[in-house]
């Protein structure tokens, strides 16, 4: 579900003072930092990001993606 300001319009939530993108907080700055470039350059695309899907990219930069990570080595090499 997207977060909607009065006017039932999209609203991007970034707090730089708690480090939190609609709502999802971020202990590791550079994480942080970088997920926000990420989502405001979409957002200006037309994407309307949810908090899921700030969890989801949360998560892919905390974790990892062995998966992706393996095809990148398969294509570029080590």
């Amino acid at each position: 579900m997207a977060v909607e300001n009065e006017d039932g319009q999209f609203s991007l939530i970034i707090d730089d003072q708690s480090q939190s993108i609609q709502g999802v907080k971020f202990p590791d700055r550079a994480i942080y930092q970088n997920i926000k470039f990420v989502v405001k350059s979409n957002v200006m695309e037309g994407w309307q990001p949810t908090s899921a899907d700030i969890e989801e990219l949360k998560a892919f930069m905390e974790n990892g993606h062995p998966e992706l990570e393996q095809q990148f080595k398969t294509i570029i090499g080590d």
